[in-house]
């Protein structure tokens, strides 16, 4: 019997805010640790920074009472795990163009940390963060939009589908397309039956070159992240060098093996050229 309280004590201390809040910050702690020793000299950077805040989650409720979101005032201890954790990402989504990729100019790196923690965010509340998104989408700020676009595009939330696919307001297909809006495009090709259709229309359609470039570095991003291999996108880049050329495939080393051997060879002989040449 008295074995019995004992477990029903235990499982009590488990399931408490507290205990749950003292896990969240040892396991992140270790990790940070783990991260920052990997070479010789400890290191900070955006993984580092990311595994702090979530670290930081347990202490901020608890110092904490309330917050104020949208101009409504919260009570920021009374909110779950995870609202709190959708409330940091509102915070964090207006702060600049976020990506979980290599960045391009004008973008920042969130790091495999946050990652993880929208993933772990679909897990245990998905609908929670679907309606965020949902309302970042529709939102004024545009780095709010460029967020739910990343997101939604990272881990394929098909529920949005169609939520990305109205998205961008520009109609000029060869006109310079807001950074966010191209993010939607992308997003919503990856949803797609037959995935990255969108976004090779867009790529074959558009002779703007700043389009081009974004798309362009989306392949190559994920081929990079390992999200898809360069055979998925190799038949669209040799149609697209074959039309425009080299040039703006050519600073994508990940984008490298979708060329032919023949516009490859073609490549290297107009560098031994050009080196002949000086």
């Amino acid at each position: 019997m008295r074995n019995r309280r004992k477990l029903a004590q235990v499982l009590t201390v488990v399931r408490s805010r507290t205990f749950i809040g003292v896990t969240l910050f040892v396991s992140a702690s270790a990790l940070i640790l783990a991260h920052g020793f990997a070479g010789s000299n400890f290191r900070v950077d955006e993984i580092t920074l990311g595994l702090l805040v979530i670290a930081s989650l347990p202490f901020i409720s608890t110092m904490v009472t309330s917050v104020k979101a949208g101009g409504v005032e919260m009570a920021f201890r009374d909110l779950s795990v995870h609202d709190q954790l959708v409330l940091f990402l509102d915070g964090v989504a207006t702060k600049g163009r976020w990506t979980f990729f290599s960045p391009r100019p004008g973008e920042s790196n969130l790091g495999p940390a946050f990652a993880v923690l929208t993933e772990e965010l679909l897990k245990g509340a998905r609908g929670r963060l679907v309606v965020q998104l949902r309302q970042w989408l529709a939102s004024d700020d545009l780095h709010q939009r460029w967020f739910a676009a990343e997101i939604v595009g990272y881990h394929q939330l098909h529920e949005l589908r169609r939520a990305v696919q109205r998205a961008p307001e520009a109609t000029d297909l060869h006109a310079p397309w807001e950074p966010w809006e191209l993010n939607c495009i992308w997003a919503y090709s990856r949803l797609q039956e037959q995935p990255y259709e969108r976004l090779r229309a867009f790529l074959n359609t558009t002779t703007n070159v700043e389009n081009q470039t974004w798309v362009l570095k989306s392949y190559d991003q994920m081929i990079e992240a390992g999200l898809e291999t360069a055979e998925m996108f190799a038949p669209t880049v040799r149609a697209f060098v074959e039309k425009h050329g080299h040039d703006l495939v050519e600073p994508l080393k990940y984008l490298r093996p979708c060329l032919s051997p023949s516009q490859d060879r073609a490549d290297v002989q107009l560098s031994t050229l050009a080196e002949t040449a000086k």
